[in-house]
């Protein structure tokens, strides 16, 4: 990941700072472009992004941590920029932190000039009412403040934790992302191919309303046992063929399935066809997992869409993933 730092911020200070998980940088990026509608940067392992905070963006599978930006400046004048800042700045107790750890030791020299400016400064290491981060990348400086810790429980959700076991199940950090990466605000998704229920499970607990199709009435009593299991009972699951499902879905999230799991099935004449389907439920962004020797290009060929996004994940020695992000067409 490049960063866009060349002698300062192209078109003026960016709002917001994003500590990302660095498993699948390109993923965490997409997401916060997805959730804040704003073109993101990379700014060393960072994201920076010209946008207002918002509280959905707690749903953001592959982001660590949201500092709001209050400054920046070359590494040179790092303490007399930490000067200039107003005592408003901070609220309660406060804590510093310098990043990369290496550059801890200009924590005290920063906390001296804060402390200082207060007229009752408070210094609270463990548990800060303002907790102030610096970061350091390529001779310049960001002080930025935090906002929100993302806290997510994806671990206590795996496959493994759920009831209807099944080993292809998507892991829920994944599944979240594909979510998100529809851009989706309000309203509900369809899953046409719900298996167990990972997908629909963490669009629930983002309280989004959501509707999950499979032809296998078994998938279907497992998907529900999942949702049932984390207390999430709204979704509204159908057994029939997702290829005869009316409605309209503007979002459409699904990790599709493999020639391996379903031996009998033209995996990529089903495709095709399910892409068809994105016309009649005027579809407008779909997020969809498949086998990386898929061509998504070719799928396409004659739709209404244009591939919008496109990631490969490894999964094992046999398989890699691929998630891409369709488009509606002139939308």
């Amino acid at each position: 990941m490049n960063s866009f730092y060349d002698g300062g911020f192209k078109g003026g200070l960016p709002n917001l700072l994003f500590e990302i998980h660095q498993d699948q940088p390109q993923i965490a990026k997409a997401e916060i472009e997805a959730l804040t509608g704003k073109e993101a940067t990379c700014w060393g392992s960072y994201i920076v992004v010209d946008a207002r905070f918002h509280p959905r963006l707690v749903r953001l599978a592959f982001t660590r941590r949201i500092f709001k930006i209050v400054a920046s400046c070359d590494a040179s004048n790092l303490l007399s920029t930490i000067d200039s800042l107003p005592k408003s700045i901070i609220s309660g107790s406060f804590a510093i932190r310098v990043y990369p750890q290496h550059l801890r030791d200009l924590e005290r020299p920063i906390a001296k000039i804060l402390f200082h400016k207060q007229s009752n400064p408070k210094v609270d290491l463990t548990n800060p009412d303002t907790l102030f981060a610096v970061f350091i990348h390529n001779k310049k400086v960001i002080v930025a403040r935090h906002v929100l810790t993302v806290v997510n429980d994806f671990e206590k959700r795996k496959a493994h934790k759920r009831p209807g076991l099944r080993p292809v199940s998507l892991h829920p950090k994944l599944a979240a992302a594909m979510v998100n990466l529809t851009g989706i605000r309000s309203g509900r998704i369809l899953d046409p191919c719900v298996g167990t229920g990972g997908i629909l499970l963490e669009a629930s607990l983002m309280g989004l309303m959501s509707v999950g199709i499979d032809l296998d009435q078994e998938m279907v009593r497992r998907c529900r046992a999942t949702l049932d299991h984390y207390g999430e009972h709204a979704a509204d699951l159908r057994c029939q063929d997702a290829l005869l499902h009316k409605g309209r879905f503007p979002y459409v999230v699904s990790d599709l399935p493999y020639a391996r799991n379903t031996p009998k099935m033209d995996v990529r004449a089903f495709y095709k066809a399910l892409i068809g389907r994105l016309e009649h439920w005027k579809t407008k962004q779909a997020v969809l997992g498949m086998p990386h020797t898929i061509d998504p290009l070719d799928l396409i060929k004659g739709s209404g869409f244009k591939v919008r996004r496109r990631f490969t994940i490894y999964v094992h020695k046999s398989l890699s993933k691929q998630i891409v992000v369709l488009e509606r067409k002139n939308v």
